[in-house]
């Protein structure tokens, strides 16, 4: 359950990117073309096994990747930071500001960007392949297949369905808006966060992705 609480504090981008699942627009190219994404995408179902709750199904339509664009604000011991993350194949872009100081950072190609903009610099350093993180989440999906709690709940003045889980003492909670996931509340040592989903759209501007070339890079 740890392992999944730090996936949900550190990386929500990821999996609240999932919302969605694939799809996008359909692709031009005639009925042949429209017949092939919709055998992917009827795969891609099969793939996945049907979830015993709301959370877990949410959770697996990551799985069928897609492009999206996100902006949510945290919340924790009366501070907060917004961030801006994108999602692309295999690229993440995150941009949190935080008591008016902006971090940005791109992964991608098993690498890991700091940009600093004030001084032209990138830091760059190895990170475990995405994969390994889907392999994390795997190992704890049993958790999510019971929960300990759900029903209905009000937050700033309108009512969500939500689900509970409680692990080892660390209780996660998920306010939903139909199918949609639009805040979490966790409890955890005692510290209670708060995430709320501002927007998600989908598409991602390739432009954030980019690592400027003219800025001077230190590899750890």
């Amino acid at each position: 359950m740890k392992k999944l609480l730090a996936i949900l504090l550190s990386l929500i981008m990821v999996f609240s990117l999932a919302a969605c699942g694939g799809g996008g627009e359909e692709p031009a190219g005639g009925e042949e073309v429209n017949n092939q994404v919709e055998n992917q995408e009827e795969q891609q179902q099969e793939e996945i096994p049907a979830a015993s709750t709301k959370t877990l199904a949410y959770f697996q339509k990551f799985l069928s990747g897609g492009e999206y664009t996100m902006e949510m604000k945290t919340t924790a011991e009366g501070m907060e930071m917004t961030m801006k993350s994108a999602y692309k194949g295999d690229m993440i872009y995150s941009e949190s500001e935080y008591a008016g100081q902006k971090s940005i950072m791109v992964m991608k190609d098993g690498y890991q960007y700091i940009i600093d903009h004030s001084s032209k610099t990138v830091m760059k350093m190895q990170v475990v392949d995405n994969g390994a993180v889907m392999d994390m989440f795997a190992d704890e999906a049993a958790n999510y297949e019971t929960a300990a709690a759900s029903g209905e709940t009000e937050y700033n003045g309108k009512t969500y369905d939500y689900e509970e889980f409680t692990v080892e003492g660390e209780t996660v909670q998920y306010l939903f808006d139909g199918n949609d996931l639009k805040i979490m509340k966790a409890n955890v040592m005692g510290t209670e966060s708060i995430v709320e989903i501002i927007s998600l759209e989908k598409g991602a501007d390739g432009k954030l992705f980019e690592i400027p070339e003219d800025y001077q890079i230190i590899s750890y």
